[in-house]
């Protein structure tokens, strides 16, 4: 997620850029179903609007246990989280 606060120190269009390369062939994906669990913290009205039609793509709730998600998924992709570890582990 990005924090307004942090944009003086990064780019905040370059994460909405990563957040498109997986979200739109995610979306235009047979047999993909991709679970985006967001950070608390995170505006998620913009991360929506970055989903095209949103027909593989299933937001999480933002108070979820990432430790259950970690263990029904295929694959993990994170952009620096700690959950990162949780995913490891599971």
């Amino acid at each position: 997620y990005q924090l307004k606060t942090y944009n003086d120190y990064s780019n905040p269009e370059l994460q909405r850029s990563m957040k498109r390369a997986v979200f739109v062939p995610a979306d235009n994906s047979l047999g993909i179903c991709l679970v985006v669990k967001p950070q608390p913290s995170e505006n998620m009205r913009e991360t929506r609007s970055l989903v095209e039609t949103n027909k593989n793509i299933i937001f999480a709730q933002i108070n979820s246990d990432i430790w259950e998600l970690t263990r029904i998924r295929d694959a993990f992709i994170s952009f620096g989280s700690t959950a990162t570890s949780d995913a490891q582990i599971s």
